[in-house]
């Protein structure tokens, strides 16, 4: 059938029905494709008047918000209800989403496209498994509407990670339908290789396995899975669970969520790995390389892979649970420091201007966490404030007299009594020798390794005893 023979019937003989939870752009690639035809050439051909068949269009913008006649010009063409087309389209499947909560190709970004810099082009992953589902059943392939949110990183199917790169030759390349057996199936654009060949062929690697054989890692991800299946609820306007922010409305989880990415994905430049999202690798979300901004844009979720949208959703759960920190997060040292995943870390990370907006965003979100995040923020200030209060103290010091640099002084040839023998206190020797018996004591060396409060609570311990006993040895009843 030629191209003219489309144009002038207006009708298609042969269009496959769309399935309930389908991409509009997925149902037209494969309609295409019963023709030998690109998508966005049969898109041209059923919906731009006049004789112009030579135009190339794409698949830009058709999945978000079609235009209505776009919708009804492709319905009669398949001879559909245009509701049935309708539904498809993403705003009207999820008319509380924002634009930016869903999968778009980062590499079609317009970085000067006025403030919206999103692209139009839609970049969905996939699963293995449902592709090779669909296949045994005798179905047609398809790309489901699920796989192009950006809110989701896995198949909650079959509880594995969503792809992005060809199993067989790593691109991300342009995603195509074939004929097959009287349907289609979904095939890389780039090395031609259907897409279902890797689930049946035997699983190879994590993401090809219904079970990975690690408690930790299937933990980790039903932990991830959890909070997008309480994600999406929020972003349909349903009321999540309070596991994660307590008692939250939806708008309130939502501007959280949002809030907490866009802190992981702020530049450092003081900091080794300058993105703290950096910090965040372990064996259920391990990172591809280092994350680095290249477009100023605010919702990066949107324009990221499903493995960094995976590994962006677990560092958020690890702020909020500290409990669940460990699973999703193995890695403690950043070159000589160590770190603890933790809200309170990430807000210390952040930079003076950060913080404050940070501290101001919080004013929307869920009432237990932004007092949680209030209480850190007074806590830092009152950490801040006592350690310029030091370094401020120090030039009155050398102000007043020599500094000793060493910690603890011998006491020099021909040094003069100490005139703090009138307050019934010895001279520098004597406690000099009282610190070096505590360091080198038993009790010392037993707790010296232990955590910095027992550390602290020994060393108050010894002191006050060798100062008493000291007071003892030359009658001394006053205060040391």
């Amino acid at each position: 059938m030629t191209v003219g023979s489309i144009l002038a019937s207006t009708v298609l003989p042969l269009a496959p029905r769309p399935m309930d939870d389908e991409l509009l752009s997925s149902w037209l690639l494969r309609v295409a494709c019963r023709y030998d035809l690109d998508g966005g050439d049969l898109r041209g051909i059923l919906t731009t008047l006049g004789d112009d068949t030579e135009a190339i269009l794409t698949m830009n913008g058709l999945d978000y918000r079609p235009t209505h006649q776009e919708i009804a010009a492709l319905a009669s063409a398949a001879r559909l209800p245009v509701e049935r087309l309708s539904t498809l389209a993403l705003k009207t499947a999820n008319p509380t989403w924002p634009r930016h909560w869903y999968a778009w190709d980062w590499g079609a970004l317009d970085p000067i496209n006025g403030t919206e810099r999103y692209a139009d082009a839609l970049a969905p992953g996939w699963c293995d498994l449902c592709l090779s589902e669909d296949r045994a059943a005798g179905r047609h392939t398809y790309l489901r509407r699920h796989w192009a949110y950006a809110a989701v990183g896995f198949c909650h199917r079959h509880h594995l990670p969503l792809r992005h790169l060809c199993p067989f030759c790593q691109t991300a390349s342009t995603l195509r339908f074939v004929p097959s057996d009287g349907g289609t199936r979904l095939s890389c654009g780039d090395c031609g290789r259907p897409l279902d060949e890797y689930a049946a062929a035997g699983p190879k690697d994590a993401a090809a396995s219904t079970s990975t054989g690690n408690i930790l890692i299937d933990h980790a991800w039903s932990v991830v899975m959890a909070f997008e299946t309480d994600l999406c609820r929020a972003l349909n306007h349903r009321t999540p669970t309070a596991r994660w922010m307590g008692l939250s409305r939806p708008a309130g989880f939502i501007a959280a969520t949002e809030d907490l990415i866009v802190a992981l994905m702020a530049g450092q430049g003081a900091y080794p790995r300058e993105h703290a999202i950096n910090a965040f690798d372990s064996a259920a979300f391990p990172l591809s390389g280092k994350f680095r901004s290249r477009i100023d844009l605010q919702y990066w979720a949107c324009c990221v892979p499903p493995a960094r949208r995976r590994s962006l959703l677990a560092a958020v759960i690890s702020l909020l649970l500290d409990e669940e920190a460990s699973a999703l997060v193995s890695e403690s040292w950043i070159g000589s420091y160590r770190w603890t995943a933790s809200l309170d870390w990430l807000y210390r990370w952040l930079g003076e201007h950060q913080r404050a907006w940070l501290v101001a965003r919080s004013a929307e979100w869920p009432e237990l966490l932004r007092q949680r995040l209030e209480k850190i923020a007074d806590e830092t200030s009152v950490r801040r404030a006592a350690h310029h209060g030091r370094k401020a103290s120090v030039p009155r010091q050398k102000a007043g007299g020599p500094v000793a640099r060493k910690p603890f002084p011998g006491k020099t040839q021909g040094t003069p009594p100490s005139t703090s023998q009138a307050l019934g206190l010895q001279d520098a020797a004597h406690y000099r020798h009282l610190a070096e018996a505590i360091l080198s004591s038993p009790e010392w060396l037993a707790v010296r390794h232990a955590s910095p409060a027992v550390r602290r609570r020994t060393l108050h311990r010894l002191s006050e005893a060798a100062l008493a006993a000291s007071r003892t040895a030359h009658g001394h009843a006053g205060p040391s």
